[in-house]
């Protein structure tokens, strides 16, 4: 009898056991929501990661900072990560090629496959400027469209015109209804910059209303803070804020900027911004959750930096 107890009392220690192992491995891994600061758990599967980079073009950068020295960082840093959508900016086809080839698992828009309606016909170089990767198990493209923001006000300079790529995303998962997602890069000037952000929430708006439900998000490098108001408040969709789908949320939580600290994005490959905060953004609609935006200073053992921007990352989740 004692023999056939203490079996007993084994195998409930063991099932107990067992049992803690499984919620260990089926727990949620925590988010944080930018409006409470509390933590909020939500599976991994429920949530979508953002990221967006500026990974410089190759032919602009000193010799010191060339692409062929960074690129397979860059990859690296950005695989680790495992981003579900990634907002590139400033790359060129040669550059995206690259990333295509050595990033297993992701496809990227724009793209010309036969089973996508509605792309532009502008070709493949004005495409090539700003990319959105994806995940491709997850996410399933449907719709895209790419080009310049104000293709008759072509700028003096041509590299002050701004480009953006728009994609709508069918989630393999059934998490998220479809998924609008913008990449874009606004120049320097003001006035342009301006123009150029009011042009691209008009276009967010228009293929908005052919999919009503869908959550959206705007994301790349704004350069310019959200304290210039001409072109932060047409990216937010101050003019839409009384409609319903109401105005963008920037996702990134500005009173917990540490004081005194420079949150720049720009930081020159060296990792030291010059400027007071972040320009490169991701916006998100109201029908979205996220985790406050991070920045990612990674770079290599040696202090080298993939890209004179640091990359910023969110996580968003349906509203329920």
């Amino acid at each position: 009898m004692k023999h056939l107890f203490s079996i007993g009392a084994i195998t409930v220690a063991m099932l107990i056991l067992l049992a803690a192992i499984v919620w260990l491995l089926l727990a949620p891994s925590p988010t944080f929501s930018a409006h409470t600061r509390s933590t909020t758990f939500v599976p991994r599967h429920r949530y979508l990661k953002i990221m967006t980079v500026n990974i410089s073009f190759a032919a602009l950068n000193p010799p010191q900072f060339r692409w062929r020295k960074r690129r397979a960082l860059l990859v690296k840093i950005l695989l680790r990560h495992a981003a579900d959508i990634i907002g590139t900016q400033e790359s060129s086809a040669a550059q995206t090629a690259y990333m295509a080839a050595h990033m297993t698992g992701y496809s990227h828009v724009p793209s010309y496959g036969d089973d996508v309606r509605d792309a532009l016909p502008i070709g493949i170089g004005l495409g090539g400027v700003n990319d959105i990767l994806f995940n491709k198990r997850r996410l399933k493209l449907i719709y895209q469209q790419h080009g310049l923001l104000r293709p008759h006000h072509l700028q003096a300079n041509p590299t002050e015109n701004a480009y953006y790529t728009l994609a709508v995303f069918h989630d393999r998962a059934g998490i998220f209804p479809p998924l609008i997602v913008v990449d874009t890069q606004l120049r320097h000037g003001n006035a342009n910059a301006a123009k150029s952000a009011q042009r691209l929430s008009q276009r967010l708006r228009r293929v908005w209303r052919k999919y009503p439900i869908a959550v959206a998000m705007v994301m790349g490098d704004i350069n310019h803070p959200k304290t210039d108001l001409p072109v932060y408040d047409p990216l937010i969709g101050v003019k839409y804020r009384h409609i319903a789908q109401g105005r963008l949320r920037d996702t990134f939580d500005y009173a917990a900027r540490p004081k005194g600290v420079l949150w720049g994005t720009w930081q020159q490959f060296i990792g030291k911004p010059v400027i007071k905060l972040p320009t490169d953004l991701i916006f998100v609609s109201k029908n979205l959750r996220h985790s406050p935006a991070r920045i990612l200073r990674d770079h290599s053992p040696t202090g080298r930096y993939p890209t004179d921007h640091y990359m910023v990352e969110t996580r968003i989740w349906p509203q329920k």
